[in-house]
């Protein structure tokens, strides 16, 4: 119980000095990839059963459809492939594909909310929200099933709650709830990269994880530079994060490039599976996303991140 309580006051130490800095940090030891094997996720189980509808579907149509679902939401793209033969089902992937990029507004309007403890505790969400959409998405989760699921949700649910009619008791508690949900969610990933050695590529070392990384990092940013979507001055900056990504990937600092897994997966990966003639398909959502604001937010923080660490002694 000892141990334990002194290894959550650390912990909770290195958490609250990223919240300061911003310069992740990981206390990982070689030793410790050597004790740990990582276990098979939910994915690889879902991956298996994708494969295998894939092959029963007869609608090809549905078939190209549920491969550019499946990086957004792999359970709601095997469960069109399992409908294959359903009526209706195309227009409901491209329903699907059309809702799942929209990412919520939070609608927290100080002016507008007359409770001065509500108010005070919508205040002190906001931040919290702010890091855990913008930054801790960057980071890698091996929980994520849905693409920007969990902030998705997060938002959505702040939103019915500061505007929903109700006791002003229950409105305050609730939303206690929701601060306290996000702080932990928050804390979890970052210890994820700080003390867990569970990555997707289940390697025995940080500098062997940190180069898997920088090579998966580099082919997607190769992509982007040839992707006629992808603004323009955004590719303008491609060479020297890729430069700095390079930088770190081959210093025996603690850092792990693991804290842009997120970003690299959720904005990269999205369109690799997609047939011709699902073209103006892929077009539509890349020219969406890479021009939202959340995708400006989390390119600026991963860029601010990788030079601020790249220029530490």
């Amino acid at each position: 119980m000892f141990c334990f309580s002194l290894y959550a006051d650390e912990a909770k130490e290195h958490f609250e000095l990223y919240l300061k800095t911003k310069i992740p940090t990981t206390k990982l030891k070689d030793s410790h990839y050597k004790e740990t094997i990582n276990p098979s996720s939910d994915e690889d189980a879902i991956e298996s059963e994708f494969e295998f509808y894939i092959k029963k579907c007869t609608n090809k149509k549905i078939v190209s459809l549920s491969k550019i679902l499946k990086p957004f939401s792999s359970i709601d793209s095997l469960i069109y492939l399992k409908n294959c033969s359903e009526p209706g089902q195309e227009q409901k992937i491209k329903q699907k594909l059309f809702e799942i990029i929209q990412f919520p507004k939070l609608e927290i309007l100080e002016t507008e909310i007359q409770n001065p403890e509500i108010k005070k505790i919508a205040e002190e969400i906001l931040p919290l929200w702010e890091d855990r959409v913008y930054v801790f998405s960057n980071f890698y989760d091996p929980h994520t099933l849905v693409w920007y699921g969990k902030e998705k949700g997060f938002t959505e649910e702040i939103n019915r709650i500061v505007y929903k009619d109700m006791p002003e008791h229950r409105k305050k508690t609730m939303l206690l709830r929701i601060k306290e949900d996000l702080l932990l969610s928050n804390q979890q990933i970052y210890h994820i990269y700080s003390y867990s050695t569970q990555s997707p590529w289940n390697e025995k070392n940080l500098l062997s994880e940190n180069k898997r990384a920088e090579g998966y990092y580099l082919k997607i940013m190769d992509e982007w530079g040839k992707d006629p979507t992808f603004p323009s001055e955004k590719k303008q900056q491609l060479q020297e994060l890729s430069n700095c990504i390079t930088a770190l990937g081959n210093q025996e600092k603690k850092f792990r490039l693991l804290g842009f897994y997120g970003f690299f997966t959720q904005y990269g990966t999205f369109t690799k599976e997609s047939d011709p003639e699902e073209e103006a398909t892929v077009q539509f959502l890349r020219k969406n996303i890479y021009h939202s604001a959340h995708f400006e937010r989390r390119w600026l923080e991963i860029r601010n991140s990788c030079l601020k660490q790249q220029s530490l002694p």
